[in-house]
């Protein structure tokens, strides 16, 4: 099996993953709605299953379009909701995003590189900071800069240049994905680090 097939392979198991995980999510979130019915309601509960349960949704749909099967080309819009799930504003790593696209909208290879890179971007700023991302799409370029008081990259860096999973742990899969993802746009990822800042960029 060659190295297309291997990802296609992956991406249809992430894809039935998240399908699975679908179900249950959306029985919990009737019985909160169920809860909050009850006479008297129990409030503390009903917001704590809640509150879950949108979070488990919103990784869930983050994780279904940057690791599921897929043809379609992603809206700008889509591709900015989905980064702020990943950076949300309750959150200690605040994100500016900027899209440049035309109205045929960012491939689903690009868009997927996206989201793996600032999944990996989170995992870099383990005490937070700002994360700078700067996509076009014709032609493709993105370049994310990352400011924090600390820089965990190591995991980042030998993923990135690995050539093939198999020494790597479940933290530096992200990583490893997104340079086969860049691999077939025909791009690698380059990083430069200096104190404080790392700068990961698609070439």
């Amino acid at each position: 099996m060659g190295a297309e097939d291997e990802l296609r392979l992956a991406e249809l198991l992430c894809a039935r993953l998240c399908h699975d995980l679908s179900g249950p999510l959306g029985g919990a979130s009737a019985g909160a709605e169920l809860l909050g019915d009850e006479d008297p309601p129990d409030s503390d509960t009903v917001a704590l299953v809640a509150d879950s349960v949108a979070a488990a949704t919103r990784v869930l749909r983050v994780l279904r379009a940057a690791l599921g099967a897929g043809t379609q080309p992603f809206a700008a819009a889509d591709l900015d909701s989905l980064a702020r799930a990943i950076f949300p504003e309750s959150g200690s790593t605040r994100l500016a995003l900027r899209i440049d696209m035309g109205s045929s909208g960012c491939e689903r290879a690009g868009g997927r590189l996206l989201l793996n890179l600032l999944m990996v971007s989170r995992d870099i700023l383990p005490r937070g900071g700002t994360a700078d991302a700067h996509l076009t799409t014709d032609p493709f370029t993105l370049k994310i800069t990352l400011e924090g008081p600390q820089i965990s990259a190591d995991d980042t860096c030998t993923a990135l240049a690995a050539p093939s999973p198999a020494q790597l742990g479940a933290r530096a899969a992200p990583a490893f994905y997104a340079a086969r993802l860049a691999a077939t746009l025909g791009r690698t990822i380059s990083v430069a680090q200096s104190a404080g800042r790392l700068v990961m960029t698609v070439e």
